[in-house]
């Protein structure tokens, strides 16, 4: 199954193209490489990134939100480059888990949801279970903020999730919230939320997407002994 490698700190800034740092720790050729992007919450979309699979669901969550994956070539595959549609406050992230496979599948739970709200980015409204055992859950979101929500900290409703990166930004920045659940046995993923510890005077816009990522597919023999050999 996959296992947790490494992430980067996250990058913010204001342009119309965002690279996320690479893990802090090298990878290994099949391994899962994930970059995350979003934006402080406008409608900008993401042009597609060569080499990259887009995959965000897209269902009601049209814009603002991405995460794309690929399977590493080597160990040190350089990060993406996403491409905004206009000028943005954005913000980028990414992770990888090693798993030494020969494929990438996004499996049939997978959801996204846009809500407003004072505190809480809110999950999916829906419970997707994954089709088969050992599946990796993947749930990122952010929410706009105000300055009242500075020096939040951000927790989660669903215990079997680990909370691995949560950024407050200060102002009118974002909360940003990143985490992730191996499941050894499918089962039903409760909608899970993030709730920032402050409440902001008004609803502020919220976004977040919940996917599930199929098993690794054991290498080939030829594959495997080329990756002892990077």
């Amino acid at each position: 199954m996959w296992t947790f490698g490494s992430d980067s700190t996250p990058v913010t800034g204001t342009a119309a193209t965002a690279t996320p740092n690479a893990p802090g720790v090298p990878w290994n050729r099949g391994d899962l490489l994930l970059a995350l992007f979003g934006e402080g919450f406008g409608s900008h979309t993401i042009s597609p990134i060569a080499g990259w699979t887009d995959l965000s669901p897209h269902i009601n969550v049209t814009s603002s939100l991405y995460v794309f994956g690929k399977l590493a070539t080597a160990t040190n595959d350089p990060m993406p480059t996403a491409t905004y549609s206009g000028s943005t406050n954005f913000w980028c992230y990414s992770v990888a888990f090693a798993g030494a496979s020969s494929t990438l599948v996004l499996d049939s739970a997978k959801g996204d949801r846009a809500t407003n709200s004072v505190s809480t980015i809110p999950g999916l409204a829906s419970t997707p279970t994954p089709s088969m055992d050992n599946c990796l859950g993947i749930w990122w979101g952010g929410r706009n903020k105000t300055t009242t929500s500075n020096g939040a900290t951000l927790s989660t409703s669903n215990p079997n999730y680990v909370f691995q990166k949560q950024l407050v930004q200060l102002g009118s920045g974002v909360d940003l919230a990143f985490l992730y659940w191996i499941q050894t046995t499918a089962t039903a993923n409760a909608p899970t939320s993030v709730t920032s510890s402050i409440s902001d005077p008004t609803t502020q816009s919220a976004k977040m997407m919940n996917f599930f990522i199929q098993p690794p597919t054991p290498m080939a023999a030829d594959d495997l002994m080329g990756q002892a050999w990077l």
